[in-house]
């Protein structure tokens, strides 16, 4: 399972963190919500947006972490894209994520990784309202 905090992020535009402020990993390029739900309530919710989600199969899941890794393959080329979610508690019935999602091959992605990201984020948000980004 990929560690958020040990993340070495490469070179390559093909990647795209979604993570809180002051995370304690890389800068994320974009901010991740706050939302009025507990930790385990947003894995199971994140966990289960994720694997509704056409050609992805869960790869690795970690409850005890909060955490997991699906792979989902792209619409025309199929090629095998990683996304690793985990919930992060922020105290009483508040929790944030941290979603990365690359490329497991090549150098660019068209933005496929960023529109990725960013829908499922809305997804997550639309069935837990976020408190503030």
């Amino acid at each position: 399972m990929l560690d958020f905090h040990a993340l070495k992020r490469p070179a390559s535009p093909n990647t795209y963190l979604i993570a809180p402020q002051g995370f304690a990993g890389p800068p994320p390029d974009e901010p991740a919500p706050e939302f009025r739900l507990a930790a385990p309530a947003l894995y199971e919710l994140a966990r289960r947006i994720a694997l509704s989600q056409a050609r992805t199969t869960l790869l690795e899941d970690a409850p005890q972490i909060l955490a997991f890794e699906v792979r989902q393959r792209t619409w025309f080329w199929q090629f095998p894209d990683h996304i690793t979610i985990a919930a992060l508690p922020l105290g009483d019935s508040r929790a944030s994520l941290a979603l990365y999602s690359r490329s497991r091959y090549g150098y660019g992605d068209f933005g496929v990784n960023r529109r990725r990201a960013q829908r499922w984020l809305g997804q997550i948000a639309g069935a837990a309202t976020p408190i503030r980004s």
